[in-house]
């Protein structure tokens, strides 16, 4: 889409909202990285935990 802006604070206003809407996906992949993050590190935990219990040290 091509927009033609009469003045700068047109322009600059598109691009503060255009640049505020790449800020929440930003946001909102940190997030998911963060879950996805703390889903692996759930595995690793229950083995750690399951090799002290059995008395198994590396």
């Amino acid at each position: 889409m091509i927009r033609v802006y009469d003045t700068n604070a047109l322009w600059r206003h598109d691009e503060i909202i255009r640049i505020r809407h790449l800020e929440a996906e930003i946001v909102d992949m940190q997030n998911e990285i963060d879950r996805q993050k703390e889903k692996a590190d759930a595995p690793e935990e229950r083995f750690q935990r399951t090799k002290k219990w059995l008395g198994i040290i590396d």
